[in-house]
């Protein structure tokens, strides 16, 4: 795991070192999740973002054009790290292909603008809030599933970086069912084993899925 994260980070600068800037801001999300928003921003303070975000959760009519326009717009010399989760299906769902429509859709978007993207989804897995939490087992068959849809695609770590974004902290629900008004688990790595609750690394679904976190 230390490796991939040392090599994709390594792998990032190097992107970011392409991009003709005076500033390096990471992880730098349009405050309405707008394409204009960024441009406002950039031509305010002589600036180029060489990382932008945008959260597409869940997912809307404004994927679709808004991605179509990112080529046109923000351009290929930057990184996109977007975030694009399933927030109404539990990982066994997805693991089931009930959002896959959704996924190909994206996919094909990312693949036929050539796009650079650090792809945020199910995110806060390791938390209690939402259905595809709280259980690893099926959190890990959701997670090589969509990154398998991803290579169907014809995407390679050229266009696309998985990015395993966990909660802060280790919440499980209690009993297994996650809700936004769940009862949650403080699942320390000093009270695991007496509470037998998972923690992070449980969810992990090894390295060839993950590419960084």
């Amino acid at each position: 795991m230390k490796k991939i994260f040392f090599t994709v980070t390594l792998l990032s600068f190097i992107f970011c070192l392409s991009s003709k800037t005076n500033a390096y801001l990471l992880g730098f999300k349009s405050r309405d999740n707008t394409i204009s928003n960024i441009q406002q921003i950039e031509e305010e303070y002589a600036i180029h973002l060489p990382i932008v975000s945008f959260i597409f959760d869940p997912y809307g009519d404004t994927v679709v054009s808004t991605m179509q326009q990112l080529p046109s717009t923000l351009g290929l010399d930057r990184i996109y790290h977007i975030s694009l989760s399933p927030n109404s299906f539990t990982a066994q769902q997805v693991a089931d292909g009930l959002f896959d429509t959704q996924y190909k859709q994206f996919f094909a978007l990312v693949k036929s603008g050539d796009l650079r993207v650090i792809f945020r989804t199910m995110h806060e897995f390791n938390g209690g809030r939402y259905p595809r939490s709280s259980n690893p087992t099926t959190f890990k068959k959701a997670r090589i599933h969509v990154r398998n849809l991803s290579r169907q695609a014809g995407l390679t770590q050229q266009n696309i970086l998985f990015d395993l974004s966990l909660n802060a902290r280790d919440l499980p629900a209690k009993n297994g069912k996650p809700s936004q008004t769940a009862t949650f688990i403080q699942c320390t790595q000093a009270a695991k084993a007496k509470l037998k609750c998972p923690t992070f690394e449980d969810y992990y679904p090894g390295d060839k899925y993950v590419d960084l976190m």
